[in-house]
């Protein structure tokens, strides 16, 4: 049962940590970290030195049928003494209530006072019908699979949930980043998918012109096609608008730092990587402006403690390889890089073949791939590739 309701959990674990983030005055640790310590056996002391925050909310969601039961406790991480407990229990009817509830309790056993508009903000339903709610979260849970299969049950899920809500601001945001999923794993790799990103984007942008995950999809797409001003102008408003969103943080870095701007890159890096400690990717712009520099050294040892917290990660084993390689370091490039060539994960796996062919200085290996035209088209979608070609 639990592993089916696991998207479920999961997801209202993810909304929590969206309605705290919402208030200023908090740093909260995104998601993807807080996900990471399911299960764990470290006592709250050593998780609250190592994520660097205060306090820790330990809890549990169990659904059975319609019935809901939530429980949560907030500890001081230093001295691991219990704030308070408490029990939430109804139904999935009162799924956004108990939430909210919760969401309050929490500012309040922290004596924050909220602004009128963060009040406002951890009152608002994204997505009222709790269906469609259940159907998003699982899409998102599905997203992060990062396989073609997964991506196709996410586009169909939030297809379902938008038959059920009618225009929705957050479910086409999704919409527009499972499009730019397809385009960057090289699943669908044409314009008509990002086209279709693009539009989910904008419909999301008229119904929400403030919508974070709107800005961030539509500054990735732009990226993507070599608009950078674009690009900057809306992964910039994505941080603005929603300053506690990793997400936002990492992808302005990146494309900061691909541009130029590196020490603003280094900037929303480190954002990220305070918000997210345990994402890999947290740093990419850090990593990327700090070798803008020609701090190689600094840029490297950020890029491998990243890649030791995901070292089976083959996105991972591309970002190393990539980094080693702008620094001109070709040898100790070739073991990542070989890695990711040998995982059979299609375009992903060819890029780490073309890049280790280059690192290698083996001509007839990269003619023989660029012969393919699947492959050069593999290259010529992918930015970190096209300097190369």
């Amino acid at each position: 049962m639990y592993k089916r309701q696991e998207y479920f959990t999961d997801g209202l674990t993810e909304e929590l940590i969206a309605d705290l983030s919402k208030v200023r005055a908090l740093r909260v640790i995104s998601r993807t970290s807080a996900m990471l310590l399911k299960g764990t056996t470290k006592d709250v002391p050593t998780l609250a030195r190592e994520l660097n925050v205060r306090f820790v909310l330990e809890g549990s969601v169990r659904r059975l049928g319609s019935d809901l039961r939530i429980t949560a406790q907030l500890i001081e991480g230093p001295t691991d003494a219990h704030l308070w407990a408490e029990k939430y229990t109804g139904t999935m009817d009162d799924v956004f209530d108990l939430q909210e509830q919760l969401s309050r309790r929490i500012v309040d056993g922290l004596k924050v006072t909220l602004a009128p508009d963060e009040d406002r903000r951890l009152a608002s339903r994204d997505i009222p019908d709790v269906e469609a709610y259940a159907l998003y979260l699982r899409a998102r849970q599905e997203f992060q699979r990062m396989t073609e299969s997964s991506f196709e049950l996410a586009e169909e899920l939030v297809e379902r949930a938008l038959a059920r809500t009618g225009p929705n601001a957050l479910l086409y945001a999704t919409a527009a980043t499972i499009a730019f999923g397809f385009h960057d794993m090289g699943f669908r790799p044409t314009e008509e998918t990002l086209d279709r990103g693009d539009a989910f984007a904008d419909r999301a942008l008229q119904l929400n012109p403030d919508l974070a995950e709107a800005h961030v999809a539509k500054g990735l797409i732009a990226w993507r096609r070599f608009d950078a001003p674009a690009a900057v102008r809306h992964l910039r408003r994505a941080t603005n608008v929603d300053p506690g969103s990793a997400t936002a943080a990492w992808a302005a870095g990146y494309v900061l730092a691909e541009i130029g701007y590196t020490g603003e890159a280094r900037e929303q890096g480190d954002r990220a990587y305070a918000l997210d400690p345990l994402w890999w990717p947290a740093q990419v712009g850090s990593c990327l402006g700090d070798l803008g520099e020609g701090l190689n050294d600094s840029a490297l040892a950020k890029m491998r403690r990243m890649h030791a917290l995901s070292a089976d990660s083959p996105p991972a084993d591309l970002w190393l390889g990539l980094l080693l390689v702008y620094a001109g370091r070709n040898n100790e490039a070739a073991d990542p890089l070989g890695r990711l060539a040998a995982a059979g994960l299609g375009p992903l796996s060819q890029h780490g073949a073309f890049l280790r062919a280059w690192a290698r200085g083996d001509e007839e290996a990269m003619r023989a791939f660029l012969a393919d035209p699947s492959a050069r088209e593999v290259v010529a979608i992918d930015k970190e590739l096209s300097w190369m070609t």
